[in-house]
């Protein structure tokens, strides 16, 4: 009887069913990290385009705000965190590009930005000022000076081309921030606009976000380029203010 039993207990184990069923074990727990790693990146893909496609939102939101406002609105006294605190014209379109963000996703004051900057294009399509002014930046032409944003210019900026910094201008109550810079030059908003020539005189405005974006799920591993730990987001929407354009006057 015990010969038996033995006997079949090989048998068993040395069946064919069972060397393939212990084989398809051994190929998927092979294929299984593959697998787990092509979820977790289409996951980490389609969260990032999310969270870009809201910030972007954000850009647009505050750039159609300041394509109406008065861009001569500039607040006299130190700005507050608070948006409706005062009138100044980067302010408002800053905290409401702020504000849009804040509603879906984390914005950490520490690393992320807001950056917006206006601009007087003349008729050939070149920049004859732009906004805020660095004060050791050459003064706007004289045919425009007679208010305080043409004649003014802002210190906190140590370049025109700087734009206006949320962080700067507005720092967190605690702690301290990275502050931002535009991503676009005179010489590259020249360049697009080059692509529609005989085009009117105008204003500009251009309203960038700088956000830190972390893995959402932390499963891929550090050193994957496609598919790295940490990217900065850059999204921004551009959009005419007739408030900034040159006078009827004015001739390049």
């Amino acid at each position: 009887m015990k010969t038996h039993i033995i006997h079949t207990l090989k048998r068993f184990l040395n069946s064919p069913r069972r060397q393939e069923r212990g084989q398809s074990m051994v190929e998927m727990a092979l294929a299984f990290p593959i697998l787990l790693l092509i979820m977790a990146g289409t996951l980490e893909v389609g969260k990032y385009f999310n969270d870009y496609i809201t910030i972007l939102d954000a850009t647009r939101e505050g750039a159609r705000y300041s394509a109406d406002g008065e861009i001569t609105d500039r607040s006299m006294t130190p700005l507050q965190a608070d948006c409706n605190a005062d009138k100044n014209f980067f302010h408002l379109a800053a905290c409401l590009t702020h504000d849009n963000i804040k509603k879906n996703l984390a914005f950490n004051e520490a690393t992320d930005d807001v950056v917006v900057s206006a601009m007087s294009i003349d008729t050939n399509g070149h920049i004859i000022t732009r906004f805020p002014r660095a004060c050791g930046d050459p003064p706007p032409p004289a045919q425009l000076i007679g208010t305080y944003l043409f004649g003014g210019c802002d210190t906190h900026v140590t370049s025109s081309q700087q734009g206006w910094s949320l962080c700067q201008q507005v720092p967190p109550s605690t702690g301290t921030c990275v502050v931002k810079t535009s991503g676009f030059s005179n010489t590259a908003i020249e360049a697009m606009l080059a692509q529609t020539p005989n085009s009117p005189a105008t204003g500009l405005v251009i309203v960038e976000v700088y956000r830190e974006h972390h893995q959402f799920l932390g499963l891929i591993p550090p050193g994957m380029p496609f598919l790295p730990q940490q990217v900065t987001m850059h999204a921004y929407s551009m959009m005419p203010v007739p408030a900034a354009a040159p006078p009827p006057s004015y001739t390049p």
